[in-house]
């Protein structure tokens, strides 16, 4: 499994935005699982935006998302149209901030 050092990352620097269907797709609702189970663990770190539906209609121009479940870390699409594991979470995280 991916270990971050999660002591290295600035308290909320790292933006997470999660973008999903509504209704939400199973991919969508195993993002909107993980997403929130970082976020008990790890929300001092992290800043999570989520869109869901139309309110995605802004990241899906800025980003040019053409698939749900997405994710973007820091401005940068990490995962679009699967449905990510936590530990791909962590990885896409760790990515952003420079540890992998």
């Amino acid at each position: 499994m991916v270990e971050l050092n999660w002591d290295e990352i600035e308290d909320k620097s790292i933006t997470i935005e999660a973008i999903t269907a509504n209704p939400p797709c199973v991919g969508c609702l195993e993002l909107i699982k993980v997403v929130a189970e970082l976020g008990l663990e790890h929300g001092d770190k992290l800043n999570i935006i989520n869109y869901v539906g139309k309110m995605g209609e802004e990241a899906f121009k800025k980003y040019g998302i053409t698939a749900v479940p997405a994710v973007v870390v820091n401005d940068t699409v990490r995962i679009m149209g699967v449905a990510p594991s936590k530990e791909t979470m962590i990885m896409a995280i760790g990515e952003a901030c420079g540890q992998l």
